[in-house]
């Protein structure tokens, strides 16, 4: 529909009528989600699925704690609080938020610092003057070892998109993360929580990630209905105590 009103407007355009120009058409918005996410089956079947040290981390740090991919490439060793348990994360514009760890973090970090220091030692044992990078994801290539780009994310997403072939399903760095959000919002966290553990200035952001589905709606009319029914049933008890 939006196309015929648009060809219609640049032919009355066309033929000198101004009208279009001064009329404004509010489209309809479409309320269905339009992002993605992995379901629960889906999540349990990734996480037995067997992965390298940095997949394992990868997926923990987006699905676990909500991470941008980017913000795993930026986290450097001295962002992990080990005694309290929380990671600095440098999100978007550079602001700082603290994350706390999820229950298998210290787990997967330990099995990924056993990778990363395997990295230097075969490094070292080829160049004793390489330079160990700050970040915590590094690889490494003969004797050098270096961080995964910043700017240009490609080396990292190759780490990932192998497992989407594995486990038989699509996903994306991008979809673990907001996986997270929505199972937050599942689990009845706070809106305003989860933008803050999301790095979202404004909860209308957190909003777009978490979608609201028919199933959202049905359970939450199946709870009216149920609440309605005990709130009808209390009025009518006091309306017999009353007579």
């Amino acid at each position: 529909m939006r196309g015929y009103i648009t060809a219609l407007r640049r032919i009355c355009l066309h033929h000198g009528n101004a009208v279009p120009k001064s009329t404004r058409i509010r489209w309809p918005q479409d309320m269905r989600p339009s992002v993605d996410w992995i379901t629960q089956d889906q999540a349990q079947k990734l996480i037995d699925h067997p992965k390298t040290p940095l997949q394992e981390l990868a997926i923990n740090l987006e699905r676990c704690m909500g991470l941008r991919r980017i913000e795993v490439a930026r986290l450097r060793m001295t962002d992990i609080d080990h005694r309290r348990k929380v990671l600095t994360v440098t999100g978007k514009s550079s602001k700082l938020r603290l994350v706390p760890f999820h229950p298998d973090t210290e787990r997967i970090l330990s099995r990924f610092m056993d990778y990363r220091n395997a990295l230097i030692t075969v490094a070292k044992s080829k160049n004793p003057a390489a330079i160990v990078p700050e970040e915590l994801v590094i690889w490494g290539k003969g004797k050098l070892l270096s961080p995964y780009s910043q700017e240009k994310l490609s080396g990292f997403d190759k780490q990932i998109k192998p497992l989407t072939k594995e486990v038989g399903f699509e996903f994306s760095n991008h979809t673990l993360r907001r996986t997270f959000g929505r199972m937050m919002y599942r689990c009845g966290v706070p809106l305003a929580t989860i933008a803050k553990m999301l790095g979202h200035e404004s909860t209308d952001v957190t909003l777009s990630y978490i979608g609201v589905d028919l199933d959202d709606m049905g359970s939450a009319m199946a709870q009216f209905a149920l609440r309605a029914s005990d709130v009808e049933l209390i009025v009518e008890e006091n309306r017999c105590l009353e007579q």
